[in-house]
């Protein structure tokens, strides 16, 4: 038989306990409390088989002190919460036997053997009588005990349910506690260190959030609640920890405690997880004031709002939003789970939406560091839809882990990446805008001012909602001028295609107009209209209502939209006339010119010096767009080794013809 060990506060449980015993009916207890129970009450275990009378046993519990240290804590912890609390002296010895009773359980088991007896009444009042307290005053302590959470039930009536929360019984049965800090030690878990600085969210209004937390901590305000909202590893929580630095605050988690082997561990599987979490938000609110330098981080706490009248009540938790005085960070993925009832009693509430590109390339370049990776990598990777803080985090960890570089490290990042959101199921499989060779602004040949390029740059420097028609032959560059431009000024860009309006049901493409429209809006998108003429044909040629009703839905929308538009065509002369006038510039784009065609031919063919009759051929061909030559490039892709130079001129050449003018048969 494994033997009990035993806890150090038998003296004091034994004194408690004769209290009690003594002045009931020892026939009925002796029918109710077995030797075993005083046994293991005392630590004697002689008492388990003797064959003395009841009452000969309840004098034995009259036992020395052996365990001076565990008395000494428990009294100084006593005479601690009294102060702490501002309870009257005379509650020391009250405060004394319910610490007792949550030390050494064989008490607990005991009275609660008596109260199983139908000795309510008398024991309540016999307690009250041993710890020198009137009655009425006490069930006050054990109210305002339990009002602090210190108490899980204030019926004193029943006293083994007078239960201390599991956390808080560790820490007063084991540790001399000197402040409130320490007495919370279980519940206020610190936050990692801050890695970030404030100012490294530039599309978060940190100002906002600041001045207001400097300015209601000032003013000693209470009900002093902020929630953070956004999809996963957006920053919230990083931003939070930034905050808190940034204020010269201390944050601390809240989150669910266990015992496991005598150790307070995290445990998010503990049953009535919410409930536990909500009584320490309780009780580190009833404990602190708002000017102790702390602040308290809340994460994933929709599951606090969706437990709301099933762990405990609404009222519960409106009240905690409304009175706390620590100053708290409340963050969710999930804002839709919250009641309209509980976001209003929130004092701010602020949107993490995705990083903007470039606060993405910032932060990639930080954490790419020593990995290598290319800058071409970099830019590559900065417009992937859903990236996060936290993702290109771990990229960067899980590469530097293995000890990658330059192109090794490139492919893991891009593995870490897509797995991640492949899991989320945020990964965009649809194919993208490639260019076979990267855009030069030297190639682009417009037959306006070259001046209003440099005024379109600014405008959507400064985020102004222009308009810009791109016409031309084909491959002159009109879509990947948007694209160029786009990555230059770090903005998000979308393409959009016919088959991203057109629907085969009457009112449904106007409405996916409306909705790219607004996506681009909220996202702050710029929106390129590819092969417009298709979507903004002259009204004048439409025979059908649904046709022109789509024209006249894309012309309201573009006069609303607060966001960069560029529209490209090949057949300008086929747009409807109200379009154009809605334009602030219309760019018409050229064909190559002779030094230019020279340029792209040395360039691909990888040869210095052209030959005289390359030369004079180049010069012939006054036809030619950077498409073309994005074909050659291809070419040359598919079949390195060859030697390339002798057909590059006849695929020039055929390009050349296709778009040269016909002559048409007629009469003068």
């Amino acid at each position: 038989m494994v033997k009990k060990q035993r806890t150090g506060f038998e003296f004091l449980a034994c004194r408690y306990a004769i209290g009690v015993l003594q002045s009931g009916d020892f026939t009925e207890l002796d029918e109710c409390i077995h030797r075993a129970s005083l046994a293991r009450l005392s630590g004697i275990s002689a008492l388990r088989y003797s064959k003395l009378s009841f009452e000969e046993c309840v004098a034995k519990l009259a036992i020395a002190d052996k365990s001076v240290k565990s008395t000494q804590l428990i009294e100084h912890n006593a005479n601690f919460l009294i102060e702490c609390l501002s309870l009257p002296a005379n509650a020391l010895e009250l405060v004394t036997f319910i610490l007792v009773l949550n030390a050494h359980a064989p008490l607990r088991h005991m009275l609660s053997a008596v109260e199983a007896n139908d000795l309510h009444d008398q024991l309540e009042i016999s307690l009250c009588e041993q710890l020198a307290i009137d009655v009425d005053q006490a069930r006050e302590v054990v109210k305002t005990l339990f009002g602090f959470g210190l108490l899980k039930d204030m019926n004193l009536m029943h006293p083994s349910d007078l239960e201390i929360p599991e956390h808080l019984r560790m820490q007063l049965r084991k540790t001399k506690i000197s402040s409130k800090e320490e007495l919370l030690s279980a519940v206020l878990i610190e936050s990692d260190a801050a890695a970030f600085n404030i100012n490294e969210f530039p599309h978060i209004n940190s100002n906002l959030v600041c001045n207001y937390l400097e300015n209601a901590v000032l003013a000693e305000l209470t009900g002093i609640n902020v929630l953070f909202y956004g999809p996963p590893g957006v920053g919230k929580s990083e931003f939070a920890r930034a905050l808190s630095d940034h204020l010269s605050r201390y944050l601390f988690e809240v989150r669910a405690v266990s015992i496991k082997d005598g150790q307070f561990t995290d445990d998010e599987r503990a049953p009535k997880i919410d409930k536990q979490r909500v009584s320490y938000l309780q009780f580190i609110n009833q404990m602190l004031n708002a000017n102790n330098q702390s602040m308290l981080l809340i994460d994933e706490c929709e599951s606090l709002f969706i437990s709301a009248d099933l762990q405990y009540s609404k009222e519960q938790l409106h009240r905690l939003l409304e009175k706390n005085n620590v100053p708290s960070i409340w963050i969710t993925n999930h804002v839709e789970c919250i009641e309209e009832s509980f976001l209003r009693r929130f004092k701010l509430v602020l949107e993490f939406p995705q990083p903007t590109r470039q606060m993405v390339q910032s932060l990639a370049t930080e954490a790419f560091a020593g990995l290598k990776v290319s800058n071409k990598f970099v830019q590559q990777l900065v417009p992937t839809a859903n990236l996060s803080h936290a993702l290109i985090a771990n990229a960067a960890h899980v590469a530097k882990t293995i000890g990658s570089k330059g192109k090794e490290a490139e492919q893991i990042i891009m593995d870490v990446v897509e797995s991640s959101l492949r899991a989320a199921d945020l990964w965009n499989d649809e194919p993208s805008y490639q260019q076979a060779l990267d855009f030069d602004i030297t190639l682009l040949n417009i037959k306006q001012a070259a001046a209003e390029l440099e005024q379109i740059r600014y405008a959507i420097e400064r985020n102004e909602p222009i308009r810009v028609l791109l016409s031309g032959p084909a491959g002159t560059g009109k879509t990947a001028f948007a694209h160029y431009l786009a990555q230059q000024c770090q903005r998000d860009i979308n393409r959009v295609k016919c088959s991203d309006v057109l629907d085969k049901y009457v009112g449904e493409s106007e409405k996916n107009v409306a909705r790219l429209f607004q996506t681009a809006h909220r996202d702050k998108q710029i929106l390129l209209l590819d092969e417009v003429d298709s979507l903004l044909s002259s009204r004048e040629r439409l025979h059908n209502q649904y046709e022109i009703q789509l024209v006249n839905e894309l012309l309201t929308q573009m006069e609303c939209f607060t966001q960069p538009l560029f529209a490209a065509t090949n057949f300008d002369s086929l747009l409807d006339k109200a379009v154009l006038r809605r334009f602030d510039f219309k760019l018409d784009c050229d064909y190559l010119k002779t030094h230019q065609v020279q340029q792209l031919y040395k360039q691909l063919l990888a040869v210095k010096t052209l030959t005289a009759t390359e030369q004079s051929y180049l010069e012939q061909l006054r036809n030619l767009t950077v498409g073309d030559f994005a074909i050659l490039a291809r070419r040359i892709k598919f079949l390195p080794a060859q030697n390339h130079r002798s057909s590059a001129l006849q695929l020039l050449n055929e390009e050349n013809k296709r778009k040269a003018i016909k002559p048409q048969i007629g009469f003068i």
